[in-house]
């Protein structure tokens, strides 16, 4: 994590309060499957109150 430039991703569903937790402790950024499903929910959901 110490690595400047790269991506950390997790790609289980289980992992993601686990990778939550260490975004918030180390500030790191880490990807995970909410990630894309929140923002599409969100537009999805943006696109109907339209």
């Amino acid at each position: 994590m110490k690595q400047k430039g790269k991506d950390i991703c997790v790609m289980q569903l289980s992992m993601v309060h686990a990778a939550q937790e260490m975004e918030q402790e180390t500030g790191v950024p880490i990807i995970h499957p909410l990630s894309s499903l929140k923002q599409f929910v969100h537009q999805t959901i943006s696109a109907w109150k339209e």
